[in-house]
């Protein structure tokens, strides 16, 4: 149950590595049916300038394209029917067009997935999802490390409903969600993908807001 219906925040942290993409899947959510894209956020062509591109079974927004072995934060919002798009807690694009495709909790949820026969090759770190919007503020707190997406003030009511810090794997395949929820989360595929890199790798960073950045070590 990924609490997708209402409300929603996902956020991560995305490091591209191949040199010229022609498509990939970040994060994907179908429905219950599994038979059709509610959620998606990826490239979809274009080679070394492929740009994200977010779809509710259509594309709705766009976003820039990433730069390859650079690390972005990134975040997909939802508040009734608008969506809004950040990159590195800035808003990029935002719509109120087509995105009232229905969306359901029982769907399946994939995290560097494939995409017209190709997989996200890079790495994924911090990944979030959130019951409510979270405000720009907010997501410039999580993208400058200010904050955790674990942190009091951000998870009020609970509203942190998925949080995969991926620094260590639990036990073979699996991560663990420290949300609170207690949900099972699998890997399948190549586990490489997802980085189990320390969050001060990203202090160097220089295409992020300055804040007070937390350090992070793995265990």
């Amino acid at each position: 149950n990924d609490d997708m219906v209402g409300n929603f925040t996902v956020a991560f942290w995305f490091q591209r590595k191949q040199a010229s993409p022609q498509y990939m899947t970040a994060y994907n959510q179908m429905n219950a049916a599994m038979n059709d894209d509610r959620i998606q956020i990826g490239t979809q062509g274009g080679g070394a300038s492929a740009a994200w591109e977010i779809y509710a079974a259509s594309k709705v927004l766009d976003g820039t394209t990433p730069a390859q072995n650079t690390w972005y934060h990134l975040a997909l919002t939802g508040s009734g029917t608008t969506w809004k798009w950040y990159e590195n807690g800035v808003e990029i694009d935002s719509t109120s067009s087509g995105t009232t495709a229905t969306r359901d909790n029982d769907g399946l949820v994939t995290i560097m997935g494939e995409a017209s026969g190709a997989f996200a090759e890079g790495y994924m770190d911090e990944f979030c999802q959130y019951d409510r919007a979270l405000s720009t503020a907010e997501l410039l707190s999580l993208a400058d490390g200010s904050k955790k997406p674990n942190d009091a003030t951000l998870d009020t009511s609970n509203s942190l409903v998925l949080y995969l810090p991926m620094d260590t794997v639990s036990s073979g395949n699996w991560y663990d969600d420290t949300s609170g929820t207690s949900q099972a989360i699998s890997t399948t595929g190549n586990p490489a993908q997802i980085t189990t890199i320390p969050q001060d790798e990203k202090l160097a960073l220089t295409n992020v807001p300055v804040g007070t950045r937390y350090e992070e070590t793995d265990t």
